[in-house]
């Protein structure tokens, strides 16, 4: 025999589903918390570090949050991975402020260092003109050059530097091997392009006797230094073939009294000539 359905009845099935949802509300609302819980989170910005709390889930949206503004070529690192867990440690440098580490695990020991190059960090529009040609408080190591000629080779990819290729035991066993690492996505493979045909014509127009049977990308400088500049610095950077980059090379001849494309370029010649030999 069928039930009838009477108010009471349909008040009573009203409230099992009000009370159904309800529940399942519940449930959503405290999963939904335990995905997105509030963590502690210690924020460390080119050696700078604070201590912050966030619902974030990813660094980058941790940075946001701060109002902190990436750079392209600046490094995030996360200490818990891709999510953010509780307690980790977030560092966000600069490829070209800092210290710049080229060795050092566990196998190879304590780490080489070397220090970047400085440019100024709020200059006048007189000094930002010097600065951009290398001129005024600019400075750079040939480390540092180096690594300017190998992004432009690698399509604006900055490379970590390292000494080590591997270590092997007394057995020659390998203990270890250095895997490439890109420290930064220093700009568009445009911008490297245009560089490395600007570069490329530094030596057909300019100085041609820094070829010798390869095609050659290079920039030569000539930084004064000294008291009233009385003295040179004689640079060369460059990389070969420029079609097909092999080997990048940064050349300094310190306190010289002549071009950097004498004093400097007949060395890296040299240098890319042997290597590619190999």
């Amino acid at each position: 025999m069928a039930r009838r359905w009477t108010p009471q009845r349909f008040v009573t099935l009203r409230r099992i589903r009000v009370i159904a949802c309800a529940t399942a509300l519940t449930v959503a609302m405290v999963g939904s918390f335990a995905f997105t819980a509030r963590k502690s989170v210690a924020l460390n910005i080119n050696g700078q570090t604070t201590q912050v709390t966030t619902y974030a889930m990813t660094a980058s949206r941790l940075l946001e949050e701060q109002g902190i503004d990436v750079k392209t070529h600046d490094i995030v690192e996360t200490s818990s991975g891709n999510q953010l867990a509780d307690h980790a440690v977030v560092t966000v440098r600069s490829a070209y402020q800092t210290t710049i580490t080229i060795d050092g695990t566990e196998s190879t020991g304590t780490p080489m260092t070397a220090t970047a190059s400085t440019f100024p960090s709020d200059p006048t529009d007189d000094k930002l003109a010097l600065a951009s040609i290398g001129q005024g408080d600019t400075t750079a190591t040939p480390l540092q050059m180096a690594m300017v000629a190998q992004a432009i080779a690698n399509n604006g990819k900055l490379m970590q530097p390292t000494l080590v290729d591997r270590v092997r035991a007394a057995d020659l066993t390998v203990l270890s091997q250095t895997k490439p690492q890109t420290m930064a996505n220093a700009f568009s493979k445009d911008s490297a392009d245009k560089l490395t045909t600007m570069m490329e014509s530094v030596v057909t127009e300019a100085n041609p006797q820094l070829v010798d049977g390869i095609k050659v990308a290079a920039k030569t400088g000539t930084a004064q230094i000294g008291i009233d500049n009385s003295a040179i610095d004689g640079w060369v950077i460059g990389f070969a073939p420029a079609d097909n980059p092999q080997i990048a090379v940064a050349v300094l001849v310190h306190n010289t009294d002549v071009h950097g494309s004498l004093a400097a370029g007949p060395i890296m010649r040299a240098m890319m000539q042997e290597a590619l030999q190999q």
